[in-house]
Parts: C-alpha cells; sequence; structure tokens
C-alpha cells in the first residue's frame, strides 16, 4: 500500500503537506472519527482524498454545493482517479446506473448531495458498498449555531448505521465553539477529536472604512492597491452598476452573478484567473471552489451580516501569503437595511404554504407527484406570473427547504453526457449496419476512456470536429438514436436553475413546517448580525482579534496592520519618534540579536514608547525570538 507522501507526490505533485493535513490524515487511517477546521485555502479536500486512495473500498463525500462536487469531480478524474457525483437534477437512470457502478467498484469517491441520504434505494445501494470513509463538506451546516444551518445534514448520522466500520471526516473552515461541539454531537462522534488551525492570517490587513461615497471610495481603493481584486455586493444589479462605473474609470473590471449563462460565467472566471480581467464586483455566487493565490485585495460593499461568512469571503485575498487587503465600506444605513432583510428573510409560513401551492401549480405538478423530481424554474419569470416579490419567493423557498419538502437549486452548468450500455460486440454489430454513425461511435471511444463503465461528459461539437464529414447536428442524431436503442444513456446538457420535490406534492395545508426552528433560526441571525455589525462599527480593537476572539482563538496579540491598530501608534507616537525608534532598533538587533534588557539598556528613548513600536515589529513579524530568546530580525 502506498502511503500518503507517496500518493501526494504521484496524484498531486508535491513533496510535503501542508500544515495539520498529515496529522489529520494519520487520524482518519487509523478509523478515528475526526473534525477539521482549516480556513479557507488550507487544503481541506487533500485531508479525505489522500486516507481514501491509501484505504480498499470507496469514499462517499457529502456537499451541499452542486458546482464544488461537480469541480472536484472533473479534478480527481483529470488525475485518472475514478469518481462520480450524484445529484438533483439527473435524470433516474443517470443516477441508478452511477449508484450501480459505485456498488461494482467502479468509483474510489462518490460524491452525493445530503438530502438524498433520506432517500431508501440510495440507502439501500450504499449499503452494498464497501465505504472506507464518509468524509462531510461544509460540515458546519449540520448544526443550528451555524451560519447555514441545513436540516438535511441531520440524516448524515443515519447513513453512519448503514456504514458502521466507517469513520467520518467532517470539515469546515469556520466554526465557533458552540458548532464545534454541536457537529461532533449530530454525527455522533465516536470519540471527539478535532483538528484545528488557527484562523488567523498574519498576511491580511483588515480594515473597515466609513463613506458616504462608496463608489469613488472603491475606485481609491483599486487605484491604490495594485493587483488582482474582489468586490463583494449585495444584489445583481449592483454588480452590474458598480463593474460598469469602474470600466468608465478605467478600471478593468466585470460583474458576475448566478443570472448568467454558463458560457458567461465561466468566461470571465477563467479571464479573471489568468488575469485578464483584474477586479470581478459579484455576489456571493462567486469564489467557492477557485483558488486563485494572488488576489491582493477583497472590497465588501456592504459589511456581511454575520462574521463566518465574512471570513471566508475574505479569506479568497492572500493565498500565497503576500500582504493583502481586506476591506469594509461602511455607512450608518447598512445595519438598518441588513437588520429588515432579516425581516422579508422569515417569511410567515401563511405565505410560505401559498408559494409552495403556486410553484407546484406553476409547475403543473399534480398532488402526490413530483416526489424526487426536478423542473426548470425561473425565478424572475415566476414572480412576473404571480406578482410575487421574489425576495419574498427566496426566503420561502429557503423555509420549504429546511423543511424538506422542497428545494431550489442556482443555476449551474450540466454539460452533456454519455454512457455507451450495449456491449462492444453488440456496438460493432450497429456500427456495421449503421455506416453514417461508424465514424462518430469510434471517435467517442477513442477519445473518452471508461464510458462504457460510467458517465462520461461529452461536448457534441468536439466531437463532430474530430470525425470526418461530420457537423455537430449529425453527432447528436447519432446519440439520439442509440439512446432510443438503449445502447446509451444520453442527457443532453443543460443550464438552468431547478426546483426540486422533496416529497410528493401535499396539499398546502398539510405541509409540516417547524415554525419553533425558524424562531430559533431567527434568534440566530439576530446574534450573527450584532456581531458582524460590532465588528464594523467599533474602532477601540484590532479587527484581527476581534476575528479571532469570535472564533473562540482568546490568546492573540494586535495584528499590528489593521486600521485600528494603526490609528493606535499613529495616535500614541508621533511618527518622527516612532520612525526613530525603529531605525535604532534595528541598528541593534541587526548587528548581533539582543536580550530585551539589554535593548531596553541601548536605546535612549522611553520605555513604554520603546514597547510600542516593539510591539508593532512582532506583530509585522519584522521581529522575532530566536531559539536563544533573543531579539533578532526575522
Amino acid at each position: 500500500m502506498l502511503s500518503p507522501n507517496d500518493i501526494l507526490k504521484q496524484y498531486w505533485g508535491h513533496d510535503a503537506f501542508r500544515d495539520l493535513q498529515l496529522e489529520i490524515i494519520n487520524a482518519t487511517l487509523n478509523k478515528n472519527d475526526v473534525l477539521a477546521l482549516l480556513p479557507t485555502g488550507g487544503g481541506k479536500s487533500i485531508c479525505f482524498q489522500v486516507p481514501a486512495i491509501c484505504m480498499e473500498g470507496i469514499c462517499l463525500v457529502i456537499s451541499p454545493l452542486i458546482a464544488l462536487m461537480k469541480d472536484q469531480v472533473e479534478n480527481l478524474r483529470n488525475k485518472k482517479i475514478p469518481a462520480a457525483a450524484i445529484y438533483s437534477g439527473m435524470s433516474k437512470r443517470e443516477i441508478e446506473t452511477t449508484f450501480n457502478n459505485a456498488v461494482n467498484g467502479a468509483y474510489k469517491f462518490l460524491y452525493l448531495s445530503p438530502e438524498r441520504l433520506q432517500n431508501e434505494d440510495a440507502q439501500s445501494k450504499i449499503a452494498q458498498m464497501s465505504v472506507n470513509l464518509l468524509a462531510v463538506d461544509e460540515a458546519h451546516c449540520v448544526s443550528q449555531w451555524g451560519y447555514d444551518f441545513r436540516p438535511e445534514y441531520l440524516l448524515i448520522a443515519n447513513i453512519r448505521q448503514i456504514i458502521k466500520e466507517a469513520p467520518i471526516l467532517a470539515l469546515t473552515a469556520s466554526a465557533t465553539a458552540a458548532v464545534v461541539e454541536d457537529i461532533q454531537l449530530k454525527l455522533n462522534f465516536k470519540k471527539n477529536l478535532v483538528f484545528r488551525k488557527s484562523f488567523e492570517r498574519k498576511n491580511l490587513q483588515y480594515v473597515v472604512r466609513g463613506t458616504d461615497d462608496k463608489y469613488n471610495k472603491v475606485l481609491e481603493i483599486c487605484n491604490k492597491i495594485k493587483g488582482s481584486g474582489l468586490i463583494y455586493a449585495n444584489n445583481r444589479r449592483q454588480t452590474q452598476e458598480l463593474a460598469s462605473w469602474l470600466r468608465n474609470n478605467k478600471i478593468d473590471s466585470f460583474h458576475y452573478h448566478a443570472g448568467l449563462n454558463n458560457k458567461e460565467r465561466n468566461k470571465i472566471q477563467e479571464d479573471w484567473i489568468k488575469n485578464k480581467i483584474r477586479v470581478i464586483v459579484c455576489t456571493n455566487a462567486f469564489g467557492m471552489g477557485i483558488d486563485k493565490p494572488d488576489v491582493r485585495f477583497v472590497i465588501h460593499y456592504q459589511m456581511p451580516v454575520s462574521l463566518e461568512a465574512y471570513y471566508q469571503e475574505a479569506g479568497r485575498a492572500g493565498r500565497d501569503g503576500q500582504r493583502s487587503f481586506c476591506v469594509v465600506l461602511h455607512h450608518p444605513t447598512d445595519e438598518k437595511n441588513a437588520r429588515s432583510l432579516l425581516e422579508l428573510k422569515y417569511t410567515p409560513i401563511a405565505e410560505v404554504r401559498r408559494v409552495y401551492e403556486l410553484i407546484s401549480n406553476y409547475l403543473h405538478v399534480p398532488l402526490e407527484g413530483g416526489f424526487d423530481q426536478s423542473y426548470d424554474f425561473e425565478l424572475a419569470a415566476f414572480c412576473k406570473a404571480t406578482q410575487l416579490n421574489p425576495l419574498m419567493v427566496n426566503s420561502a423557498l429557503k423555509t420549504l427547504e429546511q423543511n424538506q419538502l422542497m428545494m431550489a437549486s442556482q443555476s449551474f452548468y450540466s454539460p452533456s453526457k454519455l454512457q455507451l450500455l450495449a456491449d462492444s460486440n453488440t456496438l460493432y454489430q450497429y456500427q456495421l449496419k449503421n455506416q453514417f454513425h461508424d465514424a462518430i461511435i469510434k471517435t467517442i471511444v477513442r477519445s473518452y476512456g471508461g464510458i462504457f463503465d460510467y458517465y462520461i461528459n461529452i461536448n457534441e461539437k468536439e466531437i463532430a470536429a474530430r470525425t470526418p464529414n461530420s457537423t455537430e447536428a449529425k453527432v447528436i442524431a447519432c446519440l439520439q438514436q442509440l439512446h432510443q436503442l438503449k445502447f446509451a444513456d444520453y442527457v443532453v446538457q443543460t443550464d438552468s436553475p431547478k426546483i426540486i420535490f422533496l416529497t410528493a406534492r401535499l396539499p398546502s395545508k398539510h405541509l409540516e413546517i417547524d415554525e419553533k426552528l425558524q424562531v430559533q433560526l431567527k434568534q440566530n441571525d439576530v446574534v450573527k448580525i450584532n456581531s458582524a455589525f460590532e465588528y464594523a462599527n467599533q474602532t477601540q480593537n484590532c479587527r484581527s482579534q476581534k476575528i479571532l476572539i469570535y472564533f473562540d482563538e482568546i490568546k492573540t496579540l494586535p495584528c499590528g496592520v489593521c486600521d485600528v491598530c494603526l490609528n493606535y501608534f499613529k495616535d500614541t507616537l508621533p511618527k518622527e519618534k516612532f520612525n526613530a525608534i525603529h531605525f535604532a532598533i534595528n541598528e541593534i538587533v541587526h548587528k548581533q540579536p539582543s536580550t530585551l534588557t539589554s535593548l531596553l539598556g541601548q536605546l535612549k528613548f522611553q520605555k513604554n514608547e520603546i514597547e510600542i513600536v516593539l510591539k508593532y515589529l512582532f506583530s509585522n513579524e519584522l521581529l522575532k525570538y530566536n531559539k536563544d530568546q533573543k531579539i533578532a530580525l526575522t
């Protein structure tokens, strides 16, 4: 059996793991239940992918994010590691075939959405698999104290009764002490074991700027800080208007939100990653799973409504370890607007029932029908037809999802997929009788390894280009014919949001909606908003410390570089005095490291003034204590 280091080198090309990764992997290989808290960009996926490859059997990965599931499956397949995903929106046949392949050992990884676990067929198939590990991504969703609670995550504990021998590895980028405890409880950890990497990001400079003119403040920041940037705004209209205004002011920028079609989103994302676009103005739909190391600044046009969300989004800056800036633009009306939106978020139960019925009728779903079915659903068109407020409908849909009745998926691109079902001999006989399809089938078989074993993403245009005397229309006709003959399962690409019924349609008055849960979740949100705006409004405590204390890291030093720290130093010492002390300290420790007592004895300044400068230099890692416990330059 290959060691974790051998696997890391073979598949990822790295010689060494990042901090805590190997410890997490070894604990998992020893069959322990593990909770791993790694900040954004901390390499969470490696922590379950490497041990799963080490062990015999298949790893089940639970994730609520379809786009992230698809990206990880594609990345694994590019490394020649067999993987597949099952998510809402797939055809029944595609789901059945993927499950059967998993049972037969065709994959090393199977990604599932949490709501899939309540399906009896899914449970039956999982019981037949040799599961070596259950990995739970975005594990904070299991806790109602978390910032994105999803009741379907509570179903994960039930699946452990089916795969009793498999350990569980829960992963998240942010969790408070209450959430950490709740995750382990809700997932039935046999023994509590937590690996926590500090949430401190020393290269990030946190800043809050109060302003009445956010547009010009954004422009000022973009002009002052060189390099690639992200600007988070609250809604689609805001992203478009701000990006347009920046372009008019000679800042190369573009907007990004879930309402763009797949081709547009991919092009914008790719151009930004390759630095063809400097700045992306986006909603929080952007950034998940994107690993761009050289983001120099992240601006929030408004303060997010939780410090968890802010930490994750701001954390997309500076993954290369270089100095980067995280700026919140703040106006007194922002808090009032956020609290008003919170009221809209919790739609009265009577309205939730009404939305359920209207959507069901709009999609022509009969009573007792629709279970586990997905339907194309454009929110704007529905709201126009029913004269309903989109914010209210979104809120109602969230409540319906939390009560496991109906859910809405964001628009996501699903390319055409194909699996050849006929054996090679049957297919050969078909090719002999249908010469006009022979060349197309040969191209498909040559181009897509494993297409007899599982569904492969295909591109009809590329197949046509590789096939002499063919066109995209001819390729599609061939695939449709193979599908009709049941020689293949051909799933045509889609790029539209969906409504998925998690139960058969019920009369709206019979919907079971947990009103106590809604009250509790609203109270949780109020607490989170209070913490977020306390962070934005306060000017006395280090920004980094405020974030770390929120995540229960109490013993931390001021960062020395946030706006609060810099104002402290500025107000405490005149700039000339500060610079003079800094220069004198450097002169001494440059010659040789010094004890604190010796250093204080050589400097001809007041002790309290020296301590202010030393605190700043240590916070900024400009000084350190060496192995002899002497002060030295870094």
